[in-house]
């Protein structure tokens, strides 16, 4: 029976019912905690574990078992075999965690080399604690486990990819650079600090630009700016100073770097040294140069060398043999296209006496006059020539007998009105001129033909007292 205490009540009943009550929450607390840490344990994407100090696992969830190469955490627990041959853990990084436990009594991230139980090896990191008991004895170690081994691989990879790049850039004959995505260069291979005799960091940042020659800064900087923004590919040439404090052409190619998404990281750059192409260039060029004059000189030579092969050197007329080329062709042009033609043919009358009184002198300024004026009554189709001597011929294309009569009389009086000064008074001249057209009964075989005609009426001319024209007529 209860304890009765004033005024009548009973205690001690009530005590023991609330030690119950608590017990029997603390008990369902803890089954609760237990729970929670159960679906933890089993649920939890990394390796979990609790294992005696010897190295024998006590507990380990579903991953921790994945991890090792086991079906089932209880088969890993159960495989004292592996624990006897270390399967589990590399030797030497046993050693250093335990180690770490008993100094630190936990470790954080430690990487360590293992085996499956197929004795394959994996890396993992792992962090511990050791579970200590009241009087602060070890009890057992528990621990969360991942699986770094792609990881590893993927870092190894990586350097030896790199260790390969680098062996690549310094051996290259190739100056190669490397920038960030702010534009600073941060890498320069053996071949480029080799040239410039400086090392990398002088060279890195914009430090590279003080070797630049500072005419081809503004266009460098301008170039690799652009492409920057753009992140695109670029080309260019500059002048950079070598080790020897001479200045060398350079082609540089740049090329953007790109992540596996996508994201700009950079510009990678090969140099090449073009400065003896640039010298050949300029030499070439120079070459070209010369060749060009030489060849505008011999051009004008050639012309010049046309020019008297077809001209006559005191009148500056075609001369007999040029003429006969033009009036060649526009014989056969008038015959096939049945065209009239004609030829006019004159001399100064008494020339020889202007020599022998005034001198020839006096004659080729006189010859020089009558050719001017001639020139000066004819169209531009028509050919003038020197004949020869004091004689003169034109050629009429399209142009009837009396069409080339008419002109014939105006060059005539013409020459007539001329008065040249010399030393003994006013000097003047006529002409004498015959006159011929093409035939087409009969049919003329060649301009020589037309010209005989034209030269028989020159003759009729001098004949009838000169200082007249006559046209050719049939007898």
């Amino acid at each position: 029976m209860g304890k009765v205490d004033e005024p009548g009540q009973i205690i001690g009943y009530l005590g023991i019912q609330r030690d119950v009550t608590e017990r029997k929450l603390a008990e369902q607390a803890l089954r609760s905690a237990e729970a929670n840490f159960r679906s933890i344990f089993e649920n939890a994407t990394v390796g979990i574990y609790q294992s005696t100090l010897d190295g024998r696992f006590l507990r380990v969830n579903q991953v921790m078992a994945h991890i090792f190469g086991y079906n089932s955490p209880q088969e890993m627990v159960d495989d004292i075999i592996s624990i006897e041959k270390q399967y589990y853990v590399d030797p030497a990084d046993r050693r250093e965690f335990t180690r770490l436990m008993i100094e630190h009594g936990q470790v954080h991230e430690f990487n360590s080399m293992n085996y499956r139980k197929d004795g394959s090896h994996i890396h993992v990191q792992e962090s511990a604690r050791a579970v200590k008991d009241q009087h602060g004895n070890i009890q057992y170690y528990e621990g969360f486990v991942t699986d770094i081994t792609a990881r590893k691989h993927a870092e190894e990879s990586l350097r030896e990819s790199e260790s390969r790049f680098r062996y690549m850039a310094d051996t290259t004959p190739v100056m190669v650079w490397m920038a960030d995505a702010d534009a600073m260069c941060n890498y320069f291979n053996k071949r480029w600090l080799d040239f410039t005799g400086r090392t990398m960091e002088q060279e890195s940042g914009y430090g590279w630009m003080d070797g630049v020659h500072p005419d081809d800064r503004e266009h460098c900087v301008d170039i690799y700016t652009n492409a920057v923004k753009a992140r695109r590919e670029f080309k260019m040439e500059f002048r950079l100073r070598s080790a020897d404090d001479r200045y060398r052409w350079l082609l540089d190619h740049g090329v953007p770097r790109f992540s596996m998404d996508g994201e700009f990281f950079g510009f990678i750059g090969s140099c090449f040294d073009i400065s003896d192409l640039k010298q050949a260039e300029d030499e070439l060029s120079r070459a070209n140069a010369s060749l060009t004059i030489a060849h505008r000189d011999l051009e004008k030579s050639l012309l010049h060398e046309q020019v008297l092969a077809r001209t006559d050197g005191l009148t500056g007329l075609y001369n007999y043999r040029y003429f006969f080329e033009l009036a060649s062709y526009e014989f056969e042009a008038s015959d096939r296209y049945q065209r009239p033609l004609s030829i006019i043919i004159f001399d100064t009358d008494h020339l020889k006496q202007v020599n022998d009184t005034l001198g020839h002198l006096a004659g080729d300024r006189m010859l020089i006059t009558v050719a001017k004026t001639a020139s000066s009554q004819i169209r531009s189709v028509d050919s003038l020539a020197r004949y020869g001597g004091d004689e003169f011929v034109i050629l009429l294309p399209q142009t009837t007998e009396q069409m080339a009569f008419s002109i014939a009389e105006r060059i005539r009086e013409n020459v007539a009105a001329l008065r040249m000064e010399t030393e003994k008074g006013p000097l003047s001249v006529t002409l004498s001129l015959g006159v011929a057209g093409m035939s087409r009964d009969p049919v003329d075989e060649s301009i020589e033909q037309v010209v005989q005609r034209a030269d028989k009426a020159l003759y009729a001319a001098k004949q009838a007292g000169r200082n007249r024209t006559e046209l050719f007529t049939a007898e």
